[in-house]
């Protein structure tokens, strides 16, 4: 088999782009988000009990042990061919995680007519360092945004700040705690939008394959509607055309309460140890990715509603993650 390939970071960094210009190429298999490989649990059993719980799971749900819970398991199956019958298949003549995952990939890289597989889930990145456990050979690619971006999507799927700044930052620290594994690339979204072709490129290079002209081709096939389907995340859609106007929208989308708790997020000890990270804060992460982090340097402390009304949202997330049976086990980010 082919080296797989294995995408993740913060979600609104534009992976669902990048997955759709990867398809595209004749040799690289990477549809909608599977949400299998970002569960950390799949690694840490006995094959016995994956193979016992594995229908389980895929009824009820498993959850990633990261900042969102993501419950799915092993999704779009029928768009990547996969039925009920080929994975009991699969579960009784594998003996080992690596068996049943490479009959999968199989599986797919067969019905695309393809050699590489790829898999974008942001949420991989939790599993990075296990993933590549599993195959040792694999390609990590990490892509992430401007934080403050990130935030301005997320919020409109979160409806709140604390919530926002928190998913951009315990995923994209998640990413980078990786960043020394020998496999591991990292790019930017506006590297990807502002200057595709040799981001392609970069990344290509990478996967150890060469680079085809027809990632940037806007007819190719998997724009048509039934396709584009089925890269749908966080219910939206990648654009028919890269458009660099995204970049800087914190500018005038973030509120003077939107800096504050976003500036003033932080992991808490808990994660920092999780995660084997010296990173906490907005301001390090995006002066270690590059961006400016003035702003953040000179930003004021939360006021007391701000902290109130972010503690109130934090209860409600726990409140409700317990009633779905799917408890958080600690707090994993504060504002300082």
């Amino acid at each position: 088999m082919e080296k797989p390939v294995f995408i993740g970071g913060a979600g609104s960094s534009g992976s669902t782009l990048l997955s759709v210009l990867l398809n595209r190429h004749p040799e690289i298999a990477c549809g909608p988000e599977m949400s299998f490989f970002n569960k950390s649990r799949i690694y840490d059993v006995s094959f016995d009990v994956f193979r016992a719980k594995f229908n389980s799971w895929s009824k009820k749900g498993l959850n990633t042990d990261g900042y969102w819970l993501y419950p799915g398991f092993l999704l779009n199956r029928e768009y990547y061919g996969l039925t009920q019958e080929n994975l009991n298949y699969f579960l009784r003549n594998s003996n080992s995680l690596k068996e049943f995952t490479d009959h999968v990939i199989e599986i797919i890289l067969q019905k695309e007519k393809k050699r590489i597989f790829a898999e974008k889930t942001p949420s991989n990145a939790y599993c990075f360092k296990k993933i590549v456990k599993l195959y040792p050979d694999a390609k990590i690619v990490h892509l992430y945004r401007d934080g403050r971006d990130a935030f301005c999507s997320f919020k409109k799927k979160t409806d709140h700040p604390f919530m926002s700044s928190s998913a951009w930052l315990y995923n994209t620290v998640a990413a980078l705690s990786c960043e020394t594994l020998p496999n591991y690339l990292a790019t930017s979204y506006e590297q990807l939008v502002s200057n595709t072709r040799e981001t392609l490129k970069a990344i290509c290079d990478h996967i150890e394959i060469e680079y085809s002209e027809r990632m940037l081709d806007q007819t190719a096939e998997e724009i048509e509607e039934k396709t584009r389907q089925g890269h749908r995340a966080w219910m939206s859609r990648p654009k028919d055309a890269i458009s660099t106007s995204s970049i800087g929208r914190y500018k005038t989308e973030m509120t003077e309460t939107d800096k504050a708790i976003f500036w003033n997020t932080a992991l808490t000890k808990n994660s920092e140890k999780m995660l084997e990270t010296k990173l906490r804060s907005p301001v390090q992460v995006l002066t270690k990715l590059g961006y400016s982090s003035l702003e953040g340097k000179l930003s004021v402390r939360c006021n007391l509603r701000q902290r109130i009304d972010s503690e109130k949202t934090y209860i409600k997330k726990l409140i409700r993650s317990i009633k779905l049976g799917r408890g958080m086990i600690y707090r994993k980010t504060r504002l300082y």
